[in-house]
C-alpha cells in the first residue's frame, strides 16, 4: 500500500510542500519531531515508521531549502544522513542510476 500511495518524485513533493493546507501541516509534523533531540526516531515511532520518516524527510530536503524543519530533521534523528535507498530512488527516476528499483 505505501508504493501506491508513495508521492511520484520531485516535482509532487515540491507541489506537497507548496499546498496551502498540506505544506504547513507536513512541517509542524516534522517540528514536533524535532523537538525531540536527543530521542530517535525510533524510540518515538518504531522502526517501521522511523524508517518511512527517515524516507520523508530525506525526500523533502530535496525540495526545500538548506536549513529547513526537513534537513534538522535528518541532523537531529538520523545524522544528517539521507536515507540511501530514497536517494536511488531519484535517482533512478532522473536516469542517474541505471534500471528501476521496484
Amino acid at each position: 500500500m505505501s508504493v501506491r500511495y508513495a508521492i511520484s518524485g520531485l516535482p509532487e513533493a515540491a507541489a506537497f510542500l507548496a499546498h496551502a493546507t498540506l505544506g504547513p501541516r507536513l512541517r509542524a509534523c516534522v517540528a514536533a519531531m524535532n523537538r525531540y533531540a536527543g530521542v530517535s526516531a525510533t524510540a518515538i515511532l518504531g522502526d517501521i515508521d522511523a524508517t518511512k520518516f527517515h524516507s520523508c524527510v530525506t525526500l523533502f530536503t530535496q525540495v526545500s531549502p538548506p536549513g529547513s524543519v526537513f534537513h534538522e530533521a535528518l541532523a537531529i534523528h538520523f545524522g544528517g544522513q539521507p536515507d540511501g535507498a530514497t536517494l536511488g530512488l531519484l535517482a533512478d527516476q532522473r536516469g542517474e542510476r541505471g534500471g528501476h528499483r521496484g
